[in-house]
C-alpha cells in the first residue's frame, strides 16, 4: 500500500506540475516575449506550491534529500514518484494536445520543444537541468525549514520563477511539453535523450546544493565547538 500511495501521489505531482506548464505556455502565448515570459514563470509556481502544500510526491522535490533521509523507503518512494510524475504529466500533455496545433498553448509548446531538439547539446542540457535542480532543492529546503506559510509560499514562488524565467529544464515539466509536442508534431528520439539528461541534471543540481549546505553545517558545528 505504501508503494501505491507513493505512486498515486507521484501522478498527482506530475499533474500539478503540468498545470503550471499550461499556465506558462498560456502567458507566453498571450503576452509576447517579455511580460508574457515573466508572468508565465510566476504562474508556473502554482504547480510546486500545490505539490508542497498537498504533500504530493515530486521527484525533483525529493531527490536532493535522499542522502539525508538514509531510508530505503524514502529512496523507493522517490523513484516510484518519478514514474508517477511521468504518467501524470503525460496525461495532461495528451489532453492538451487534443486542442490542436492552432491553439496558442500548443503553438508555443511546438516552438519551445523544436528549439530544444534543434539545439540539442548534452552538456548544456545537463547544466540547464542542474541549475533547475539547485533552485527546486533550495525552494523545498526553505519550505521545510520555516513554519510561516507566507515564507513557505514566497520561497517556492521565487525559486520556481527564477528557474522558469531563466529557461532551465525541469524533467517533469518537460514530460508535459514533450508529450504535447510528440502527439501533434510526431515523435523524435531526442525527446527521450533530453528527458534522461533532465533527470540526471536535476538530480546532480539538487545533490550539489545539499552537499554545499551540509558542508557548511558541519564546518559551523566544528567552529562553534572550538570557540
Amino acid at each position: 500500500m505504501k508503494t501505491l500511495n507513493a505512486f498515486l501521489k507521484g501522478i498527482l505531482a506530475g499533474f500539478l506540475i503540468a498545470l503550471g506548464g499550461i499556465a506558462n505556455l498560456a502567458c507566453i502565448g498571450k503576452g509576447g516575449s517579455g511580460i508574457g515570459n515573466l508572468f508565465g514563470a510566476m504562474f508556473f509556481s502554482i504547480g510546486l506550491l500545490c505539490v508542497c502544500f498537498l504533500g504530493a510526491n515530486l521527484y525533483t522535490g525529493k531527490i536532493g534529500f535522499i542522502i539525508e533521509e538514509r531510508k530505503i523507503r524514502f529512496c523507493i518512494d522517490t523513484f516510484i514518484g518519478l514514474l508517477g510524475n511521468v504518467i501524470g504529466a503525460l496525461l495532461v500533455g495528451l489532453l492538451i494536445s487534443l486542442l490542436g496545433k492552432d491553439n496558442f498553448i500548443n503553438s508555443v509548446d511546438l516552438s519551445l520543444v523544436n528549439g530544444k531538439i534543434e539545439n540539442f547539446d548534452i552538456l548544456k542540457t545537463i547544466i540547464s537541468s542542474a541549475f533547475c535542480g539547485i533552485l527546486i532543492y533550495l525552494g523545498v529546503y526553505l519550505f521545510k525549514k520555516y513554519e510561516n506559510p507566507g515564507l513557505k509560499t514566497l520561497f517556492i514562488f521565487l525559486a520556481v520563477t527564477v528557474f522558469v524565467i531563466s529557461g532551465f529544464d525541469h524533467c517533469v515539466a518537460n514530460v508535459f511539453y514533450f508529450t504535447d509536442f510528440a502527439l501533434i508534431n510526431g515523435f523524435n528520439i531526442k525527446l527521450v535523450y533530453l528527458f534522461l539528461l533532465n533527470v540526471l541534471g536535476n538530480s546532480l543540481g539538487s545533490l550539489l546544493l545539499y552537499g554545499i549546505i551540509k558542508a557548511i553545517d558541519i564546518v559551523e558545528v566544528k567552529v562553534n565547538k572550538s570557540v
